[in-house]
């Protein structure tokens, strides 16, 4: 629904289908192109020599799964790209697909002979729910290692960001991962169920007093808490031990990787079952995305 879409579509004249289950993000995708599409009428306006903009990128409401009517979904592809049904032929690309519509995605890919080729980059795993482990190997070894919230959220960390401050001096900024766990021991203490509870975004958080970057972090939680909850004496103790976390979580962040090799190798395992070869490849520079790492399959054609 972002901006691969458009670029995609614009800059490389592909066909682009986008596929959400919410009207909303549909709407806004929509939106956007046509914000685009504007600039460059602008543009033209202007005298400014643009290449003319192709189609755009077609917007679909599907929710996808893997026992959902694929002949459906054709029809509305089709329809979409103005194409018979017997012609149709299309590629799936997921980038940062979270929690369990990465495996959904895997699973269409099998599952449909239209579907040609296969782009899959994984993002927030420890959303998934019921798609691990994919593969029938994995499901079938012996082992007492289960995938938790815990380890899964450790996997989409990334370990060259973090060595990279340590190294540069920046170590300061590492004092959010301390606000964090301070935070989520107050959270825990005060409601069980506000366990991993979704906090707002609080930029340039170091630089904040914790009471800043508290009252911020929980505005948008469901229960209201006094500021001076915030600013006991335990709670200064706590955070006098930044450098502790810090420490701990370096020696904590090196198993990151493993976990995540583990998530993206029973995939490709799954694939290799069905009788798809893959490739895992490190596509993108780990600094400016986390999450680099893209499964790519191709179907031969019959």
């Amino acid at each position: 629904m972002g901006h691969l879409a458009r670029y995609l579509c614009y800059a490389h004249s592909l066909q682009v289908a986008c596929v959400d289950a919410n009207n909303d993000f549909t709407d806004s995708a929509n939106k956007f192109d046509k914000q685009l599409e504007e600039s460059v009428r602008k543009l033209e306006h202007k005298g400014d020599n643009v290449l003319p903009l192709p189609p755009a990128p077609v917007h679909v409401n599907a929710y996808l799964d893997p026992d959902m009517d694929l002949q459906e979904f054709h029809s509305i592809l089709s329809e979409k790209f103005q194409i018979s049904d017997s012609a149709l032929r299309y590629g799936i690309m997921g980038l940062h697909t979270c929690g369990d519509l990465g495996p959904v995605l895997l699973k269409m890919f099998v599952n449909d002979s239209k579907a040609a080729i296969l782009h899959s980059v994984g993002c927030c795993y420890m959303k998934i729910d019921k798609h691990f482990p994919m593969s029938a190997f994995l499901n079938n070894t012996p082992t007492h290692w289960k995938l938790t919230y815990t380890n899964a959220e450790l996997a989409c960390h990334a370990i060259e960001m973090y060595a990279e401050r340590l190294r540069s001096g920046e170590q300061d900024k590492l004092k959010v991962h301390c606000y964090r766990a301070v935070l989520e021991k107050l959270l825990v203490g005060k409601d069980p169920s506000l366990r991993h509870s979704i906090l707002m975004t609080v930029k340039r958080a170091h630089e904040l007093p914790f009471l800043d970057y508290a009252v911020k972090a929980t505005s948008k939680l469901p229960v209201k808490i006094d500021p001076s909850e915030f600013t006991t004496q335990q709670i200064d103790q706590e955070l006098s031990a930044w450098w502790e976390v810090v420490t701990y979580y370096t020696i904590r962040l090196a198993l990151a990787p493993i976990l995540e090799t583990v998530i993206l190798l029973d995939r490709c395992l799954y694939l290799y079952e069905n009788g798809f070869r893959s490739a895992l490849i490190p596509l993108f520079d780990p600094a400016l995305s986390p999450r680099n790492q893209i499964i790519f399959a191709l179907k031969k054609k019959k």
